[in-house]
């Protein structure tokens, strides 16, 4: 077993109390079906609490909180979402990464989602696979620039977006060149 399976040990749940808590991945619980995972709600019973079960490829199974609100990006173009709930969301996306960064000593970094909960928090879940940190960074970049934008963002928008910083880098602004810097 690797140092990473063993530091994660505690956190595994056992299968007999995910098919209880999802009725045996009963039809009435699947949340989404998809190419690649289903999603089934459930209720654990020990600690109590409600979850999302996703079942990749019916290989591994991610056992989360159950987050009422969702995925963000089926949230960006909410005209209802203020702009002070938006950044609140994008801070604690940021903040969440960031932690994940500094407080994992292995090589494995992964893809990552925010979820939102009932109180609009964000809950960011981690896939791990073998990708860098400056991915999530270019990836939370983009997550920022969709928060901002209201939509999905397009390349074309990226490429705007960092045309315009680093014309604002070359122009000699402060600002810019200390936020490139951190």
């Amino acid at each position: 077993m690797s140092s990473l399976e063993e530091e994660l040990a505690p956190l595994r749940i056992p299968l007999i109390a995910i098919t209880t808590a999802t009725d045996n991945f009963a039809e009435v619980n699947l949340l989404k079906r998809g190419t690649k995972e289903d999603v089934y709600k459930g209720v654990l019973l020990w600690p109590w609490c409600e979850v999302d079960v996703e079942i990749e490829e019916d290989e591994r199974m991610i056992v989360m909180e159950y987050v009422v609100n969702g995925s963000l990006d089926t949230h960006l173009s909410d005209p209802t979402l203020t702009w002070s709930q938006r950044l609140h969301i994008c801070f604690g996306a940021a903040l969440a990464l960031s932690y994940w960064h500094e407080n994992t000593p292995y090589f494995y970094k992964g893809r990552f989602r925010i979820l939102l909960d009932k109180d609009w928090e964000a809950k960011v879940v981690i896939r791990i696979d073998s990708e860098s940190e400056n991915s999530d960074v270019y990836r939370l970049g983009v997550v920022l620039m969709e928060v901002l934008y209201g939509r999905k963002a397009t390349i074309k928008d990226v490429f705007e977006c960092l045309d315009k910083m680093r014309r604002k880098y070359h122009d000699g602004d402060t600002w810019m060149i200390s936020f490139i810097q951190i």
